[in-house]
């Protein structure tokens, strides 16, 4: 892995600032500067000329704002040892994200860097709907991967819609009543049996 190095190793600081640039690179200088986290580039990726911005407040409010410019302009930024890594929002999927315990809703970062989240739910029969119904709020990278065996749910996106997202799990998810999971049982052995019988008639127009 290739990249420029775009900053330096500082100490926190919850200073008000100014962040003021226009490009890529540019940002990235003067954000590590704020910050204090070192930023890093990777070589293949071009600088990315931007919408002049001025950002006004403490460090941690311009470095959530710098996060959905990135966002917005297709980046993200992933940990790498002492800072971050820009990478391109569509490769997010290949590179290793940042995993995060959701044993509080507080733990999620309110930015648009891309994390991974994994979340045990308390009614496993209701995965598969639970994924139908996050679909249409996820972003346009994100995804979501179940586990029905362990009841596990497995979340890429960014931390604002991941925050989102485990609200709506905690509606969603709520256990069934001896008669609804009954009712469940049935409907999967019926929904099971169509499905051979479709298969079976495929099957059978195929050697015709």
């Amino acid at each position: 892995m290739k990249f420029l190095i775009l900053g330096s190793l500082f100490l926190f600081s919850a200073h008000s600032a100014t962040l003021d640039c226009n490009s890529l690179v540019n940002c990235i200088e003067k954000i590590s500067e704020i910050t204090k986290k070192n930023h890093y580039l990777l070589e293949d990726i071009k600088d990315t000329k931007f919408k002049p911005i001025k950002f006004e407040g403490d460090s941690q409010k311009i470095d959530n704002l710098f996060s959905l410019t990135l966002y917005r302009h297709g980046f993200t930024r992933i940990p790498f040892e002492d800072g971050l890594v820009i990478y391109s929002t569509r490769d997010v999927r290949y590179e290793p994200t940042e995993l995060l315990s959701v044993d509080e809703f507080k733990s999620i970062p309110k930015n648009y860097d891309y994390k991974l989240v994994n979340y045990k739910l308390k009614n496993k029969l209701v995965s598969k709907q639970i994924i139908r119904s996050l679909r249409p709020f996820m972003s346009r990278y994100g995804r979501v991967i179940n586990s029905e065996h362990s009841g596990f749910l497995t979340l890429q996106d960014t931390g604002v819609n991941i925050e989102r997202m485990l609200k709506l799990i905690d509606i969603y998810d709520v256990p069934y009543s001896d008669e609804e999971r009954k009712r469940f049982e049935d409907d999967s052995k019926h929904h099971r049996k169509l499905e051979l019988i479709r298969a079976k008639n495929t099957s059978a127009k195929r050697h015709d």
